[in-house]
């Protein structure tokens, strides 16, 4: 079975190499996208905690960069996740369960 750790670095190769195909800037800026939009922040960060430990030489060039080049709260330098920072899948998620809660509108 795979660590938490192992498991990051085998989704962002796969991700890297799924975009080689357009070319190493264009394969970066989609890599960097993916893992903006589709991984939580504590995703980024365990992600970050490994590399900071070595473990870049577990990653691909492309999705190395790729993380590299991402904002402050998900680089290896950070050292705490902000709670605010959500994804479009979660956003989305927490605006239905808001809905919900709600209940019908009232005519």
């Amino acid at each position: 079975m795979l660590s938490k750790s192992e498991k990051l670095v085998s989704m962002a190769n796969q991700i890297a190499r799924n975009t080689a195909i357009q070319g190493e800037e264009r394969a970066v800026a989609a890599t960097q996208r993916h893992f903006k939009l589709f991984w939580e922040p504590r995703m980024r960060h365990d992600l970050g905690l490994h590399l900071k430990a070595g473990g870049h030489k577990d990653l691909h060039p492309i999705a190395l960069k790729a993380f590299e080049n991402l904002t402050p709260v998900a680089n290896v330098e950070t050292s705490h996740v902000k709670a605010t920072e959500t994804t479009p899948v979660a956003k989305k998620a927490a605006s239905k369960l808001a809905a919900k809660k709600k209940g019908p509108a009232k005519a």
